[in-house]
């Protein structure tokens, strides 16, 4: 009998060695709750990380001005998408680094891109030819953010005119945002190569393709510096650089 209780005690104590020798190798994983993020400009999702108790070290390590990080907790941040583009997201534990690909998107609804073809330039067969918009080394590739750029040139009741009127200068500036007589146009490059380069003066629009420029006087009153500076905020905004 002492013999299986001296057998008993030492099987017990084997396999207490043996349990705690495996403990680490079953060790659990830190995971990311998403390795991607697909997300559309405004909105803020939640990122956390699973399996570990030890603090994260969270940062962006690409795409800096596309997302902003917010409210970082021990295990969890928050992602706010500010512009079109991607980016990546650092979570680091110890010497561990997990990463997440972040993905903006436009948050333009189809109702905001409704179409008034009434003028001789934005016409219909034009729009749907736009494959790229571009102003500097600013270009726009989404799609319901060119529809949008279009939409407000449609709603323009352009009057074609032999006569140059206002302030146009003679030379490119690098202007970093559009004004009135700076003469770096908002390029439209449709799905045939053809360039349209759209610009104006005080008191007209000049619509350059193919070498030719055209002035179109606008006859519906606006005040052209505000519709210029609305049309930059969107071209920053939903910009891929």
């Amino acid at each position: 009998m002492r013999t299986k209780n001296i057998a008993m005690i030492l099987t017990l104590a084997l396999t207490a060695g043996l349990c705690q020798t495996a403990g680490p190798s079953q060790a659990a994983t830190p995971k990311l709750s998403a390795k991607n993020l697909t997300m559309k400009v405004g909105k803020t999702a939640a990122l956390k990380v699973k399996k570990t108790s030890k603090k994260a070290k969270w940062s962006i390590v690409s795409g800096k001005k596309n997302i902003r990080l917010t409210a970082k907790k021990k295990t969890s941040v928050k992602v706010k998408a500010v512009k079109v583009g991607k980016a990546k997201i650092s979570c680091k534990i110890g010497k561990k680094k997990l990463i997440c690909k972040v993905s903006v998107k436009s948050d333009i609804k189809e109702n905001d891109v409704k179409m008034e073809y009434n003028n001789v330039v934005f016409t219909k067969d034009f729009v749907e030819k736009v494959n790229s918009i571009s102003f500097g080394k600013k270009i726009v590739k989404d799609k319901m953010t060119q529809r949008k750029l279009c939409a407000l040139f449609t709603k323009l009741k352009f009057e074609e005119t032999l006569e140059l009127k206002g302030l146009h200068k003679k030379v490119n500036v690098n202007a970093e945002t559009l004004k009135v007589g700076e003469l770096t146009p908002l390029i439209f490059t449709l799905s045939d190569g053809t360039k349209c380069y759209v610009d104006s003066t005080e008191s007209q629009f000049g619509v350059t393709t193919e070498g030719q420029t055209k002035y179109y006087n606008v006859i519906e009153a606006i005040n052209e510096n505000e519709f210029w500076e609305k049309i930059d905020e969107l071209v920053d905004r939903y910009c891929e650089k």
